[in-house]
């Protein structure tokens, strides 16, 4: 059984641009156990930065700054994680242009999914949702 006792909504670190510096400095300070003062450049690169990863990823800039901060001469580009865009199958065909609808369907049934569970809904309630059995849904997300 699952239960949904507290549901937290926060906002990206995109939208908290003061909260990036605050937290990685803290980051920061927890690695070292002293106050660490950032260089500007640096800040303006962690305002700048599109966080996908929100906090995890911020963590990780963090200790990568902190075990190699004194190397990078204020290149902080290899700081930052880069999302591996070749790990997904691509769904458009560049070469030829063709859309491949089977398998963007898949993908959009298992995101629309994926979501509902997200949301609480179970395996049952989604089938009952999609008007498809159990199994199905069991099948979609195990592919």
């Amino acid at each position: 059984m699952r239960t949904n006792t507290l549901r937290l909504s926060l906002p990206s670190l995109n939208d908290r641009p003061d909260d990036v510096l605050y937290l990685f400095s803290y980051f920061l300070q927890s690695f070292s156990h002293r106050q660490v003062s950032l260089p500007k450049i640096l800040k303006k690169a962690l305002i700048q930065h599109d966080w996908w990863g929100n906090i995890r990823e911020l963590h990780s800039v963090a200790l990568r700054y902190y075990i190699f901060g004194d190397t990078l001469n204020g290149a902080y580009d290899s700081l930052f994680d880069i999302p591996d865009e070749n790990r997904k199958e691509s769904l458009l065909d560049t070469a030829s242009f063709q859309l491949d609808m089977k398998h963007l369907e898949k993908t959009i049934q298992q995101i629309l999914i994926g979501e509902l569970q997200e949301k609480g809904y179970s395996q049952k309630d989604i089938a009952k949702l999609l008007n498809v059995s159990r199994q199905t849904i069991f099948n979609k997300l195990h592919r």
